[in-house]
C-alpha cells in the first residue's frame, strides 16, 4: 500500500499510518521533560489556544496546574506529532480539552465518575483528568500498542490503559455496561 506513495511526501505516509494499526509507529522514545518543568511564563505565546474555549489563560493558575501534573511529556514521535517540539502547547491543548469536557459534563450534573478517552494516544487529554482532580477514575484506550506501552511505562498506575480493537466500532450499549452503570464522560475523537 505504501509503495505507491512518493518517497518525498512523508506527510501522506504518516496520515495513512494513523488509520493503519499495523503501520510502524516507532519505538518508545524517552520523554522530553516533566510537565512540572514546563515554563508557565511562556504560556502567553499560546494564548490563541484558549481563545475559543471560553477560559481565560490568566485565570487558570498554570504554575499550580503544572505542579500537579507529575507525568512526563512524551516525545513528539510518540504523541503522533501533536504540536511538534512545542511541548507547552501540547500540554495546554490537552488542558483546554479537559476544561471543555469538564464544562460540558458539569452542565449535565456530572462532576465525578469514570472517564474513558477513546483513542487517547499518549495522554494529551486524559492526563489532565488524572492530575488536575481526583474526581475521576481515568481510562484510556488506543489501537496503537506503542501508545499503550508508553502510557503503562510513564503514566500513573491509577490510569487504566488498554489496546482497543481497531477493526470495528464499539456501540454505546457495549461501552456503558463495562462501567457498571456509573456516570461516565466518554471522550470520542475522530482518528
Amino acid at each position: 500500500m505504501f509503495d505507491a506513495v512518493p518517497e518525498h511526501d512523508g506527510r501522506l505516509v504518516k496520515l495513512l499510518g494513523y488509520a493503519n494499526p499495523f503501520a510502524h509507529s516507532g519505538p518508545l522514545l524517552r520523554p522530553v521533560c516533566q510537565a512540572s518543568s514546563l515554563d508557565p511564563a511562556q504560556a502567553g505565546l499560546y494564548r490563541h489556544i484558549f481563545a475559543p474555549s471560553g477560559h481565560s489563560l490568566d485565570a487558570l493558575d498554570l504554575p499550580a496546574r503544572l505542579l500537579r501534573d507529575t507525568s512526563p511529556i512524551p516525545h513528539p514521535d510518540n504523541r503522533e506529532g501533536y504540536n511538534g517540539d512545542h511541548h507547552l502547547a501540547y500540554w495546554l491543548t490537552g488542558l483546554r480539552s479537559y476544561l471543555q469536557v469538564s464544562d460540558i459534563v458539569s452542565r449535565h450534573g456530572v462532576e465525578a465518575g469514570q472517564m474513558l478517552d477513546f483513542g487517547g494516544s499518549t495522554g494529551r487529554v486524559f492526563r489532565h483528568f488524572a492530575h488536575q482532580t481526583d474526581a475521576w477514575q481515568v481510562w484510556s484506550c488506543d489501537f496503537k500498542m506503542t501508545s499503550v506501552q508508553w502510557n503503562l511505562a510513564h503514566l500513573p498506575t491509577s490510569i487504566t490503559c488498554f489496546q482497543s480493537n481497531w477493526g470495528r466500532y464499539f456501540t454505546v450499549e457495549e461501552i456503558i455496561p463495562q462501567f457498571c452503570g456509573r456516570q461516565v464522560a466518554v471522550v470520542l475523537r475522530k482518528p
